[in-house]
């Protein structure tokens, strides 16, 4: 039997300089993309829409003041507060109070959702310009 010399490297490949530069572009493209979303929502013209199990809007608290708001659904009770630009439950007398726990929001499309009370506190933003740009590249 012929011995073969083994280089630990199956078919031959190896890591090169050239693959390193490669996963470092991919690294900092998502890296510059997550910074580019995560500072895209301001809290300019957006607001928390409190909403019950309808669909029905109670109230619209704008996140550019601070504000707190009390709502009483199903037999519970939460109060909803805006503070800093963020929208947050401080409050809830519903048994998990998962809702509490959630913390603030303040981007367009989050929501906190007390399933007990059957109230959802949405954020969402103002239109936008329909004449603006859609995007800007730099």
């Amino acid at each position: 039997m012929k011995k073969t010399k083994d280089s630990g490297d199956p078919g031959g490949k190896r890591f090169c300089k050239g693959d390193a530069l490669c996963i470092c572009a991919a690294v900092f493209a998502a890296a510059a993309l997550l910074f580019l979303f995560s500072f895209s929502g301001s809290s300019r013209g957006t607001q928390a829409e409190i909403v019950n199990s309808s669909g029905e809007k109670i109230a619209v608290l704008p996140l550019g003041r601070n504000t707190e708001y009390r709502v009483s659904s199903n037999g519970y009770s939460l109060t909803v507060t805006v503070k800093n630009g963020e929208a947050f439950v401080s409050s809830a007398d519903c048994p998990d109070r998962f809702c509490v726990g959630t913390g603030g929001i303040s981007k367009s499309s989050q929501s906190i959702i007390c399933v007990p009370a059957g109230i959802m506190v949405r954020i969402s933003g103002e239109a936008s310009d329909p004449d603006g740009p859609d995007a800007v590249a730099g």
